[in-house]
């Protein structure tokens, strides 16, 4: 009898225990449900729709204005932005009132916006796209989902978001991966690389200063030395291979994009000792360029816009929009900023000029062409027309008329090429005219007496692997230039007065024209061309 009722026990035993489970499941199910919720909530914010403000019918005819006579194709402008919400965010956040007039501009002035498989097709050669722009963030703040994203889809327009993968999810600033797949489901988002963790400020010498730890190697005060640059290549292939890896992890296609942390690609910089030789930014590009189509930076110098010279350098820079950006000034930028054909009268533009710095340049401080003389004590000035939209400028002739060249020191210059590895001028003084490489002068490529006049007709010509200039229909220089991708540019004009108080040397009626033969020598039978000026 003893067995029967000990099994009787277990069994109301195991039925006790069982209730008392269910029991306690009944009473958690509503805190599972709640924190189930609660993660859900965390993970996907709540998305907020901006009323579109009013557009008056002044301000859309002005942004209409701006690109009539612009080509219907065009190579695009990249633009960059950083977040997305309301209130004074910082200096690289935009309002969702500011973010919908860019777009509402963009729209009225004919602008597409293109996928990032669209901008690396262009990159590769494909054609020409619509005139249009690529819409950027940087860095994957959460605000491009909680306000850009309905914006964007109101406008009917796209764009990227280039993520710090190593920070998706870890902080609420940024975006979670449950917001980016809906995102990416949408159509309207693209997802690119800004690194996995290397999006940081590291010390790069021992003087203290700090760059990115992409771009250079790290230096340990402790140690008193830098990393060696087998461990810093590792360190740098590794972090690329866990940002491939959280894409593929989580659905996403390859990204074919990269952006520089803080725009820092190493340039300008000695990160390490000279002894070290190719420094860790030029090897960073080479990694770069092997693992992506592109490589985005917001500085450049010269000028690196979206076009088949950068595209041979396979590194665009953007135009980065600002918590002070209005729509008027975005347009302004964007207008200047697209490419443009080698013709007509840069003279009468002076919005698409800037100066050495590149500025823009304004009439009150244009004095190349004598009408807006400026005060002051410098002695040189020097400006470019459309560095942005004459990028791919090749096989152009420019000329114009230079006057007061009155002494011996007063020199104008009139350069092509302006932006590519080699620029060129025909350089002239009161007395002597230059074939000139490079913005310093310092190699004279040929020179020729020039008879003292009060104005001088120059005619230059840059067209395959030659360069010639005609000065006054008879004196004719000619050189070898350098012909390709990483040499194409357009023009720029320079003045130099022996001192403060002189007037400066003058340039009128500047013309461009695509194509033209290279000239001959109006006296070439009886002066023969001056030695070493080439054939």
């Amino acid at each position: 009898m003893a067995a029967p009722v000990i099994a009787r026990g277990a069994a109301i035993r195991l039925v006790r225990a069982s209730l008392t489970l269910v029991a306690l499941a009944a009473l958690a199910a509503p805190f599972v449900l709640s924190w189930r919720l609660h993660e859900h909530l965390r993970s996907v914010a709540e998305q907020e729709t901006t009323s579109p403000g009013p557009l008056t019918a002044d301000a859309v005819a002005g942004w209409r204005g701006l690109a009539a006579g612009l080509p219907d194709r065009a190579a695009p402008v990249v633009l960059t932005y950083h977040d997305i919400r309301p209130g004074d965010g910082g200096p690289y956040t935009v309002t969702p009132q500011q973010f919908e007039s860019h777009l509402s501009a963009l729209c009225a002035a004919g602008y597409d916006t293109l996928s990032a498989a669209e901008l690396a097709a262009y990159a590769r050669g494909g054609p020409v796209p619509r005139r249009s722009v690529v819409i950027t963030f940087d860095d994957g703040a959460r605000g491009v989902w909680i306000h850009g994203d309905a914006i964007l889809a109101r406008h009917g327009m796209r764009a990227s978001a280039f993520l710090i993968t190593g920070l998706v999810g870890r902080r609420t600033y940024y975006l979670s991966w449950e917001e980016i797949s809906r995102m990416a489901a949408s159509g309207r988002w693209d997802f690119q690389s800004h690194t996995h963790d290397l999006h940081a400020r590291v010390v790069t010498g021992p003087d203290g200063r700090t760059g990115s730890p992409l771009t250079h190697r790290v230096y340990s005060p402790a140690a008193g030395e830098w990393e060696s640059p087998a461990r810093w290549q590792a360190r740098v292939r590794a972090d690329f291979a866990a940002a491939f890896r959280a894409f593929r992890q989580h659905g996403l296609p390859r990204p074919v994009l990269f952006s520089y942390p803080f725009s820092d690609s190493g340039d300008g910089r000695p990160p390490e000792p000279p002894s070290a030789g190719t420094t860790s930014g030029a090897v960073a590009d080479h990694m770069i360029r092997d693992s992506f189509v592109l490589a985005m930076s917001n500085h450049a110098s010269p000028p690196m816009p979206p076009s088949r010279r950068s595209s041979a350098a396979q590194a665009y820079e953007r135009l980065e929009v600002r918590a002070d950006t209005t729509a008027d000034d975005l347009m302004r930028e964007v207008t200047r900023r697209l490419a443009i054909p080698p013709r007509g009268t840069p003279l009468e533009d002076h919005e698409r000029w800037t100066s050495v710095s590149g500025e823009p340049v304004r009439p009150g401080g244009f004095p190349l062409t004598g009408r807006h003389p400026t005060p002051g004590h410098d002695t040189y000035r020097y400006a470019a027309y459309a560095p942005y939209g004459s990028a791919d400028w090749d096989d152009y002739t420019v000329e114009a008329r230079v006057s007061r060249l009155a002494t011996r020191t007063n020199t104008a210059g009139l350069y092509a090429r302006v932006g590519g590895r080699e620029p060129v001028a025909i350089r002239l003084s009161a007395r002597t005219a230059q074939l000139i490489r490079g913005r310093s002068g310092g190699d004279v490529l040929a020179e020729h007496p020039l008879t003292p006049g009060a104005t001088h007709h120059v005619l230059l010509t840059v067209r395959g692997g030659r360069i010639v200039a005609l000065v006054d229909g008879a004196i004719r220089l000619s050189a070898p230039s350098r012909h390709g991708a990483d040499n194409t540019g357009g023009i720029a004009l320079s003045i130099v007065r022996d001192r403060a108080g002189r007037r400066w040397p003058v340039f009128t009626d500047l013309r461009v024209t695509p194509g033209g033969n290279l000239p001959e020598s109006a006296e070439a039978g009886r002066s023969p061309e001056p030695e070493g000026a080439g054939a």
